[in-house]
């Protein structure tokens, strides 16, 4: 385990926590939204990146280009869950706690995702990071979900009903 690993999962569960405190439907909107601006922001991000020159690695620029774009697009998700949230009114007082936690293990898993997919673009070219990446199983499985795939995978190929 790196420091990298680490730093993953105290961001998944400070986003985590975040997200408890703040309720089922900020929550879940809040997933959602970061997923597709997460999406959008790779989109602009890749089709962009060889136009503009401000650092002479097409990655770099990829890397500035996802990160300005998923600011815009998180800012608009944060509003849009407030609102949503206001407009709902619903509190299920304790349990609506209990039920943003794992959604907000979601959202951290999300934007972690997303946070290692940028250190890539950064510092891929660099062989020292390469082997930071290869020994950190937490940080290759933000990046690839490989092991989770496996599980849905294995989890889905029942011989036999119960």
């Amino acid at each position: 385990m790196t420091w990298l690993d680490g730093l993953c999962i105290i961001l998944i569960l400070l986003i985590a926590s975040v997200s408890s405190w703040q309720g089922t439907v900020r929550t879940a909107v809040a997933m959602v939204g970061f997923y597709i601006g997460g999406k959008l922001s790779l989109f602009f991000a890749e089709r962009l990146a060889s136009s503009v020159q401000w650092f002479a690695s097409v990655d770099a620029n990829k890397a500035v280009l996802f990160v300005i774009a998923f600011i815009v697009l998180g800012a608009i998700t944060i509003v849009a869950a407030y609102f949503v949230d206001q407009a709902l009114q619903l509190s299920l007082e304790e349990v609506d706690h209990l039920i943003a936690f794992p959604l907000g293990l979601i959202v951290g898993v999300i934007l972690t995702h997303w946070f290692v997919q940028m250190l890539v673009w950064i510092y891929g070219g660099k062989p020292s990071f390469a082997a930071l990446i290869g020994n950190s199983p937490v940080a290759k499985e933000m990046l690839t979900f490989q092991a989770t795939k496996g599980a849905i995978a294995a989890l889905f190929q029942w011989k036999e009903s119960p």
